[in-house]
């Protein structure tokens, strides 16, 4: 079975359905949500499906932090990691450890990969644009010091170097390269209203939504 048939079998039943096909029940009189129900018999075999939540849980923002939070709890996955321009960690207030695309791909295992954008409007973001947003401390101040001196290119390989990234969109991550072979799918997936869609950028990120299994519109 694909990662889509397991995983996203109408998200609002999946544990209800998940415990029925293994043979469990669940300890809650009631459609569980966010982890309300508990299996409270069988085994269960662990997912074969591993995912990257790739979006802004690099950012310090209640939102941002939440969205991975419910959708782990909802989907079925072996292992699920944040994902984003930056490493960071949250987890002081109960949020998602976060490592930069790079760090991901050092650690990847699994060998059913789901590239899983978390949604928003970040989609149009820019590499550039992004970075800037993310970094904190003293990266930020090194990553400002050089644009003041270095044009776009400079900029553009500075960050993609540093956060493993090679499109030219910062929360867009593409199954190529090291990820080639992954499966693609877009949660909640928005643009902010300044995208301009029919540019040559625009081209580029329609063409990874119709390569997507799965999208999501907000």
């Amino acid at each position: 079975m694909s990662f889509m048939g397991h995983c996203f079998r109408g998200i609002d039943e999946v544990p209800l359905r998940i415990a029925q096909e293994r043979g469990e029940t669940l300890a809650a009189h009631h459609l569980p949500r966010l982890g309300a129900g508990k299996r409270v018999s069988g085994e269960v075999p662990p997912s074969p499906f591993e995912a990257l939540f790739v979006g802004r849980a690099d950012h310090d923002r209640l939102g941002d932090l939440l969205v991975p939070q419910v959708l782990g709890r909802l989907l079925d996955f072996g292992r699920i990691r944040c994902t984003g321009l930056v490493g960071a960690d949250f987890s002081d207030r109960s949020g998602p450890v976060t490592s930069s695309y790079g760090e991901a791909l050092v650690s990847v295992g699994a060998s059913r990969l789901v590239l899983l954008h978390l949604g928003g409007d970040t989609l149009g973001t820019d590499l550039i644009d992004g970075y800037r947003s993310a970094a904190v401390g003293e990266e930020a101040e090194r990553f400002e010091s050089l644009a003041m001196i270095a044009g776009p290119e400079v900029l553009v390989r500075y960050v993609q170097r540093r956060s493993g990234q090679i499109s030219e969109f910062a929360y867009v991550l593409e199954p190529e390269g090291d990820f080639r072979g992954a499966g693609l799918v877009f949660h909640a997936a928005g643009l902010s209203p300044d995208f301009a869609v029919g540019g040559a950028s625009g081209a580029k990120l329609v063409s990874a939504l119709r390569a997507a299994e799965f999208v999501g519109i907000r």
